[in-house]
């Protein structure tokens, strides 16, 4: 048959009369049964009133003129599979069982009707994972009752914080890393902290990664795209609170399965596991840290391809103080010994002398920790850079104020808890973030110990505390026009004492 000469829409009306159809004529039969075309009775099937909308009907167009041929053959033929289709419809009403007969050349036969209309189902959002998407990754785990996401509050790094629901923010304690773990469970490991969501009795507190059943969840799929998050310990499911306005959130809790909205958590992938993520399930101390380097002083000028950022607007400190807890305990500090052009680690900076700068101060210590440093010290610190195409940052700092492996509790570790951000904006508008862990790239200035994403600077510091060098490689285009040092205001409190850019 020729299919360029039809085409199809959708009517209302019932199917057309059979022997009408034969005689090449498109005339359709109301539901009174009584053919418009040729006034007889209608022998055919009958379509369902609830599902004729959805019935596609054979539209001719004209066809050129072709020889009249002798039909009666075929018309006898039909009228008997018509009487067999009576004798059916006699039998099983409306409904007659299905039937292959001969289609004439010419025509196209009526497809058969679906028994009842179906009612579509919308799919699930495509950023919201099915049963088939959970996988290891990067999240926000958001309830159904609202838009609240799973947060820890505040950015509370130490074991015992509690696992709350608050507005999202897009902040990066209400982003949460899963790891396959046995017999189809997940561990849900904060990534701001690489702390374990775990079950304290009904509780849910973050907690020091072990491989223990009160962090392992199983994850099953519940109504609407949601899942539901079991306990492997009691079998509990992981429940929202009410809102409390005052909190901008609520709590959490452990109650038994009942698949209420309260129970139902949507997993929206924000990507995979971050490159930097060290699992500190099993890890009692980071790896060897890197090399010692050395620093002089450098009486030469500035390299072309350095460029020292400018510290003497950002600087919140005076380093011949107290930094941290009291400003009076003058060897709580990060003190450089030389001040001046330094070619530490072969790349050269300018480390700022208090005592020639206007107020006094040379370094940039961020909010964090306890006391003085928790409430004076800023939270975001700005360096200007005039349209320069950077590809490399080179830094001096590295320590905190209770950094790695100071800790409040006894046999807990911070161990790859953040300590601080760094934002590159560039003349096109675009960014790059990077984020600086405890005991990967930051430890603490009283101690000995080293860690392997930054290099101990060899008798810069005075009060034999320590300073350390580390770099950072650019990926984006551009000229840069600001860099952001921001702290996440939690139990460290990070200091930088120097920045050059590499053109």
């Amino acid at each position: 048959m020729a299919s360029n000469n039809v085409q199809t829409q959708p009517i209302s009306a019932p199917v057309e009369c059979v022997y009408c159809a034969l005689q090449m004529q498109a005339v359709s039969v109301p539901d009174d049964g009584v053919c418009t075309g040729c006034g007889g009775l209608f022998y055919g099937q009958r379509q369902p009133r609830a599902v004729t909308a959805a019935v596609p009907r054979v539209v001719r167009a004209s066809a050129p003129a072709q020889p009249k041929k002798n039909r009666l053959p075929i018309i006898a033929g039909s009228l008997v599979a018509l009487a067999a289709l009576g004798y059916f419809v006699t039998r099983k009403g409306t409904r007659p069982a299905p039937h292959h007969t001969s289609t004439p050349v010419g025509t196209i036969a009526q497809p058969e009707a679906k028994p009842e209309p179906i009612t579509p189902v919308a799919p699930p959002k495509p950023t919201v994972a099915d049963s088939n998407a959970i996988e290891a990754g990067l999240y926000q785990i958001g309830n159904l009752i609202d838009s609240r996401v799973l947060d820890v509050p505040a950015g509370e790094i130490a074991a015992g914080a509690p696992i709350n629901t608050y507005a999202n923010g897009d902040n990066i304690n209400q982003k949460f890393i899963l790891k396959p773990a046995v017999s189809g469970h997940w561990r849900i490991l904060a990534m701001h902290s690489y702390k374990a969501v775990g079950a304290n009795g009904t509780e849910v507190v973050q907690m020091i990664p072990a491989g223990v059943p009160q962090q392992r969840w199983r994850i099953e799929k519940s109504a609407g795209g949601a899942f539901v998050i079991l306990s492997e310990a009691n079998r509990m499911a992981l429940t929202a609170l009410p809102y409390a306005a005052d909190a901008k959130g609520g709590g959490t809790t452990l109650t038994p399965p009942d698949r209420s909205d309260a129970q139902a958590w949507k997993f929206v992938r924000i990507g995979p596991t971050p490159a930097d993520f060290v699992d500190m399930a099993f890890v009692k101390s980071p790896p060897t840290g890197a090399p010692a380097v050395s620093f002089s002083v450098q009486s030469s000028p500035f390299p072309q391809k350095f460029v020292p950022l400018d510290f003497s607007r950002a600087a919140s400190a005076d380093s011949r103080r107290g930094l941290f807890s009291d400003p009076t305990k003058l060897d709580c500090t990060v003190h450089p010994l030389q001040f001046g052009t330094l070619n530490i680690a072969g790349v050269t900076f300018t480390v700022l002398d208090p005592s020639q700068t206007t107020g006094g101060k040379n370094v940039i210590v961020l909010r964090g920790g306890d006391g003085y440093s928790k409430t004076t010290h800023p939270r975001v610190a700005h360096l200007p850079v005039a349209n320069i195409a950077l590809t490399r940052l080179h830094i001096v700092g590295g320590v905190a104020g209770w950094g790695w492996p100071f800790t409040k509790k006894p046999g807990e570790s911070n161990a790859g808890a953040v300590v601080a951000k760094i934002t590159v904006t560039r003349a096109s508008g675009a960014t790059e973030q990077f984020i600086l862990r405890n005991g990967e790239v930051f430890c603490d200035y009283a101690r000995t110990q080293d860690v392997p994403g930054s290099s101990r600077i060899t008798g810069l510091a005075a009060h034999n505390r320590q300073m350390r060098y580390f770099s950072i490689p650019l990926t984006g285009t551009g000229p840069v026009t600001k860099i952001m040092l921001e702290s996440f205001n939690n139990q460290t409190a990070p200091v930088f004492v120097a920045v050059t850019g590499e053109k």
